[in-house]
């Protein structure tokens, strides 16, 4: 598995994906590619707004439900995210089939899409568009991630470690954060390793990440499915109505989910 540390703050994932989107629906807006030509600036721009986030969107979900529940040690991450990919694509067909319908663009040739007559028609379409779409779609997701894992690698400015013997997943937190840690946090698809000293932000399994610090003796509990927390950093339980969270020893807290409440407390007690 590849992770590369993020200088962001821990909510720059979905930021950068939302940037990113922008950037390429404005891109595709200048260029005015063949397939949609015939619109005006406003059309133009909606159209491909529904055609870059409505499939990056759904990749997004897909990665962040399918790497908080599977191992990477058995699926390896890269293939979960061309398969979360590819299937964004799939299920994104049918919304970039109606925006067709809406706006009309007209291809290189001069010639409307085709526009289907019954349900029948439509699916056929939409399969049509998911084939079609697909290798972009794929490529361009794939190449967004791996565009983060390039950003600027806090871990290039350090000496070599040797002789490291803890748990994997700190092949990818810098030395200078130390080892003592507070939470692990899915942020979309990547995973936020939260310590005394700092965080780090990068591609891996949130599932294999809380599997290596406890084998690797940290004691804790996952309080939400996609939180895990220290339990000698775990302060206390909060409420406000039906919410819940844990209280950390660094200032944050982590959200707890109903069905883990009885755990969470006992864990705690």
């Amino acid at each position: 598995m590849s992770g590369k540390i993020l200088k962001h703050s821990t909510h720059s994932v979905g930021s950068y994906f939302a940037i990113s989107g922008a950037a390429l629906t404005l891109l595709l807006v200048l260029t005015g590619p063949s397939y949609a030509q015939g619109l005006s600036l406003f059309e133009a721009l909606v159209f491909h707004a529904v055609t870059i986030f409505a499939p990056l969107g759904m990749a997004v979900a897909l990665a962040s439900w399918a790497l908080a529940r599977i191992s990477g040690q058995v699926f390896k991450v890269w293939t979960v995210l061309a398969l979360c990919g590819a299937t964004a694509a799939l299920l994104s067909s049918p919304f970039l089939l109606l925006a067709e319908m809406v706006f009309e663009p007209l291809d290189v040739d001069g010639d409307q899409p085709p526009s289907p007559q019954n349900i029948v028609e439509f699916a056929w379409l939409s399969l049509q568009e998911a084939v079609e779409a697909l290798p972009a779609v794929t490529a361009v997701w794939l190449a967004l991630n791996v565009a983060v894992n390039w950003m600027l690698d806090e871990r290039a400015e350090e000496p070599e470690r040797r002789g490291e013997t803890s748990a994997p997943v700190f092949k990818y937190v810098p030395a200078r954060l130390g080892r003592d840690v507070v939470s692990l946090v899915a942020e979309q698809h990547y995973t936020v390793v939260r310590t005394t000293t700092g965080s780090a932000c990068f591609l891996y399994a949130l599932r294999d990440a809380i599997s290596e610090l406890e084998q690797a003796g940290y004691q804790g509990i996952q309080c939400h499915r996609s939180a895990w927390v220290c339990l000698d950093h775990a302060k206390s339980i909060r409420h406000d109505g039906q919410k819940s969270w844990v209280e950390l020893t660094d200032g944050s807290r982590v959200p707890i989910s109903r069905r883990r409440r009885v755990a969470v407390k006992q864990a705690l007690a």
